[in-house]
């Protein structure tokens, strides 16, 4: 799944970032560093997501943006690995306003932070694409072209994804058997040998 995609789904409420003890710590800059493989089309890990129909108590903004409600009965997927990653994602990408004022340098090749609202034109404001996949694949032509002459693309890798089945949000510390993971509720899966 496209990681931009990834990150509608966050802010349309149909993958929940838990609320834990620990709240969102990655800096603009490393949010920006992971863009990097991510805009070249490298893995960057997995998520691990678990299924469930429960109303999820989940982070009502990511990186100044408003994140819609769980709708009731509906299937959403809980994020229990990934969320620093995705959440300094969606910051970068979608983000804009604040700290989350993000551009992408076409001639330099890098993510950076802006300083100025209207940057030279050889940086692409975050904020203004609508689509970040596009940009990557439009960047991901442009630099093949440059570096073979052929014009010849890198194949697309997948991104990991671990899907579970649904079940109690009771079983996260018998499947963890720590308490540095302790979201206030997320429904988790039964075990099958518990």
């Amino acid at each position: 799944m496209a990681v931009s995609r990834l990150a509608h789904r966050v802010l349309d409420g149909d993958i929940v970032l838990p609320e834990y003890r620990r709240g969102f710590v990655w800096s603009v800059q490393q949010a920006l560093h992971l863009l990097d493989p991510v805009h070249r089309n490298y893995p960057i890990g997995g998520l691990s997501l678990w299924q469930s129909t429960e109303r999820l108590a989940g982070e009502s903004k990511v990186a100044n943006l408003d994140v819609q409600p769980t709708r009731e009965g509906y299937p959403v997927d809980c994020i229990i690995d990934g969320r620093q990653r995705l959440a300094g994602i969606i910051g970068a990408l979608h983000g804009g306003s604040g700290r989350w004022n993000t551009g992408y340098d076409l001639e330099a090749d890098v993510f950076l932070e802006l300083a100025e609202e209207q940057p030279p034109a050889h940086i692409v404001p975050m904020k203004s694409i609508s689509s970040p996949d596009l940009l990557f694949s439009q960047v991901a032509a442009l630099r093949a072209d440059q570096e073979t002459g052929t014009g010849t693309r890198r194949r697309s890798r997948p991104h990991a994804r671990t899907a579970v089945r649904p079940g109690p949000s009771s079983d996260l510390d018998s499947l963890y058997g720590t308490q540095t993971f302790t979201p206030k509720s997320c429904a988790m899966p039964t075990r099958p040998d518990a």
